[in-house]
């Protein structure tokens, strides 16, 4: 049974796209939305688009650790949802929401006090910096109400509602797009505001984004409905000791790993703004290829945890190779194509200056040959190890490789070496091919195949 290849399990792919589809579009959305800020400010210039992406690398920042909180709440959503316990399910969700609050709060309160403080860390460009401020200081408005979203899209996906937060984002998507094109270019009377305006869309789209999601969450028919805004101020202990049991390591990991980089972005700034951008713009096409091995990831710690859940220890291995075999095939195309047809993919941005625009192709390259161990460890890292609870030993390699290795290597090739952008890259890149190898035997060894209900 188990050397079954996933397309002979009917059941299976039923499942997994149930779970997969839904959320693979929402990422293409939410990746839409991103890669539109980016292709209108390209063609403001080089200054802009390095502002906006080191602010965004800020932003990233946030999201990772609002992303450690929920991520340790799915794990106990899956398997008490598998276990039919929804009592459970909704006192997760309340501790989720009040530490996601207080990450919220605090990112808003720096963002709004020390915005010049922050830029100033990314990048020693006094142009660069100012572009920056303006952005910073209205995309603070986001943060507390991005918390919330994302702790409601992850309960709604963890309880087989992709479909809902599906919605969402399509209809946030549209209001981004539009809003942007107003506030950026100065549309149906509203003043040319650039960057600026690019945040001012992103400000619109979340204020939709939460209004809906709330509904969905508080409407009398959710099965998920109990929670109240008073029960944020309840504090159960039994239930948040249990959380950092398993959370702290992820948390710590998320933590850890958006910090490492934001200290590659701080590294390729040193470089100049030229490099930033080529950065950016690369990054930018990377992450459509990311879209749907992440919507894969979800579907697996969703699946695998709900079967461990459950008590079907046999069934959640089998899933387990099933998602392997997808996310090889994945990386395998993703490379192809982002090795073979950079030139192609390059053409969505206009107006970039030939310099930055040749780096990109290269950083393009260099993504596509290493993006199928990136895949790899994904599905290791956030769809297998933490659907069953194993979280220590992935969290030491992680914080070996890239702390021990590649952040060090990225500021000796630029302070010492005076490396080109592309070799800094290529060095730093190879932390994922060491990770894969280091973090294999921990899967064959099956220590991950928990059911935490119990």
């Amino acid at each position: 049974m188990s050397k079954k290849i996933f397309l002979s399990d009917k059941t299976f792919l039923k499942m997994m796209l149930s779970v997969a589809l839904p959320v693979s579009i929402q990422f293409l959305i939410s990746t839409s939305i991103n890669m539109a800020d980016t292709v209108m400010i390209s063609s403001l210039g080089g200054v802009e688009i390095a502002a906006v992406g080191l602010v965004n690398q800020f932003v990233f920042f946030f999201f990772v650790a609002c992303f450690g909180v929920c991520s340790t709440g799915s794990v106990f959503f899956a398997q008490y949802f598998g276990d039919k316990d929804l009592n459970s399910v909704r006192k997760y969700l309340t501790i989720i929401m009040q530490f996601s609050l207080i990450i919220g709060i605090l990112f808003t309160v720096f963002s709004l006090i020390f915005p010049y403080q922050i830029m100033r860390i990314l990048i020693p460009d006094e142009e660069v910096i100012n572009v920056g401020i303006s952005y910073l200081r209205l995309i603070s408005f986001t943060f507390v109400i991005t918390a919330i979203s994302q702790c409601y899209n992850t309960v709604l996906r963890s309880c087989n509602r992709a479909k809902e937060p599906l919605l969402v984002s399509i209809i946030s998507f549209f209001v981004n797009v539009f809003f942007n094109y107003v506030f950026i270019f100065g549309k149906f009377g509203a003043p040319a505001m650039g960057v600026s305006g690019a945040a001012l869309g992103t400000i619109m789209a979340r204020f939709v984004e939460i209004l809906i999601l709330s509904f969905m969450i508080f409407r009398n028919s959710s099965r998920i409905n109990s929670l109240k805004p008073f029960n944020l101020f309840k504090f159960e202990f039994v239930k948040i000791k249990r959380y950092f049991e398993i959370g702290v390591t992820i948390i710590l990991a998320e933590i850890l790993w958006a910090l490492g980089q934001l200290l590659f972005a701080i590294a390729y700034a040193r470089i100049g703004k030229d490099a930033t951008a080529s950065i950016q713009l690369s990054n930018t096409i990377q992450n459509i290829f990311f879209i749907i091995v992440n919507a894969v990831n979800t579907s697996a710690s969703v699946l695998i945890g709900q079967t461990l859940g459950a008590g079907k220890i046999d069934k959640a291995d089998r899933y387990a190779k099933y998602f392997l075999q997808i996310t090889s095939i994945m990386g395998i195309i993703s490379l192809t194509i982002l090795a073979g047809l950079p030139n192609v993919l390059m053409k969505i941005y206009t107006n970039i200056e030939s310099g930055i625009y040749a780096t990109a192709i290269t950083l393009l390259i260099i993504r596509g040959i290493f993006i199928p161990f990136r895949f790899l460890n994904g599905m290791l890292y956030t769809g297998i190890f933490r659907s069953g609870g194993e979280t220590k030993i992935p969290f030491l390699i992680e914080l070996s490789t890239m702390w021990g290795f590649a952040i060090p290597m990225s500021f000796i090739g630029v302070l010492l070496l005076k490396w080109k952008i592309e070799w800094i890259f290529t060095i730093v890149s190879l932390e994922e091919f060491i990770k894969f190898f280091l973090i294999l035997p921990l899967y064959k060894k099956k220590r991950w195949l928990n059911n935490l209900t119990n």
